[in-house]
């Protein structure tokens, strides 16, 4: 699959993008190098690879406890009620 230039600039029409046409050139050649990379990592075999359990590789750190600041020193000037922060509607 081969993009053109003109597909590029149906995209930054799309897109409300004034693109002159080196860009759309440029863009258009690496999309196509991206989309030939993508199709070589597709065609690589990994039939004959067994799987690893990669967790064996991460160095996972001990759980600790620690004590925590003190809540009314974290919310101190901060809007709260009944110690938790407050904030404004999202949503309406």
């Amino acid at each position: 699959m081969a993009i053109s230039v003109e597909d590029v600039k149906k995209l930054a029409s799309a897109a409300k993008l004034n693109l002159d046409e080196d860009i759309c050139a440029d863009t258009c050649k690496q999309l196509n190098e991206l989309i030939n990379f993508i199709d070589e990592i597709g065609n690589i075999n990994v039939d004959d690879r067994q799987e690893e359990n990669t967790l064996a590789y991460c160095r996972l750190r001990e759980d600790e406890v620690k004590n925590s600041l003190p809540r009314d020193e974290i919310i101190n000037g901060a809007r709260s009620k009944n110690g938790y922060f407050t904030v404004g509607r999202v949503i309406k």
